[in-house]
């Protein structure tokens, strides 16, 4: 990954087999990115994760190139908050990114991603503003939710 496509709070993975091969399939959370020249590789600083309490801890360090994204799967929409509806006989993906259920971000795995306002009409779905982009990794979804939200898409 490089450093353009994270940002901070982000979720991923390193895989070095040099340095920090233990870290291989353990999720990380970013905590700094570095980068000193715009055509050197950057460094990216992340902490450990315990993702049972969502707790991080101490910090190491890793060029970007050895920092991998995690490819968004149904655990992890579920580990994210979303909830799993079905309309039509198609199973997607959800989560209310307002109170009321007006606006939110519509996940289908053949479909790709939708932010939307809408309502449901006896069955099928209008919407008013609909915007579909492909997104494969988690921390393209989290951003996506930073963008929209001001907040950040963690883990529940």
């Amino acid at each position: 990954m490089k450093a353009i496509e994270v940002r901070v709070g982000n979720y991923a993975k390193v895989d070095n087999p040099k340095s920090w091969s233990d870290l291989k399939d353990k999720t990380m959370i970013v905590c700094c990115i570095e980068q000193f020249r715009k055509n050197e590789d950057a460094i990216i600083g992340l902490n450990y994760l315990n993702e049972s309490f969502n707790i991080t801890f101490p910090m190491v360090s890793q060029y970007d190139k050895y920092i991998k994204p995690i490819p968004l799967t149904e655990e992890w929409l579920v580990k994210l908050g979303f909830e799993v509806n079905k309309c039509l006989g198609r199973e997607y993906y959800w989560i209310d990114l307002t109170k009321d259920q007006s606006t939110y971000i519509y996940y289908h795995f053949k479909d790709g991603v939708c932010v939307g306002n809408g309502i449901s009409v006896s069955g099928s779905e209008e919407y008013e503003r609909t915007y579909f982009v492909d997104l494969q990794y988690v921390h393209q979804l989290q951003n996506l939710y930073f963008a929209l939200k001001a907040n950040e898409l963690i883990l529940k």
